[in-house]
């Protein structure tokens, strides 16, 4: 659904990158045109090397069940 985006520092080559992710938010139930769900939001922080802090994400996505088609739709 959207991300945002931020960087502390450009990588450098050999950079060992992990990250870590946390689900922040789980919306209410929401009805939406693709069917019935919920819209979740993750934070990720990227690292390098020992631990430096290299950037940070925030991840909204929809998780939702679809829709049932009825017939003439």
């Amino acid at each position: 659904v959207n991300c945002e985006q931020e960087y502390e520092r450009y990588l450098r080559l050999g950079d060992r990158v992990s990250y870590q992710v946390e689900i922040t938010d789980i919306s209410d139930e929401k009805s939406t045109g693709l069917g019935v769900g919920f819209f979740v939001t993750q934070r990720y922080t990227f690292h390098a090397g020992e631990g430096e802090l290299v950037g940070r994400m925030l991840f909204r996505t929809l998780r939702y069940k679809p829709a049932v088609k009825t017939e003439g739709t």
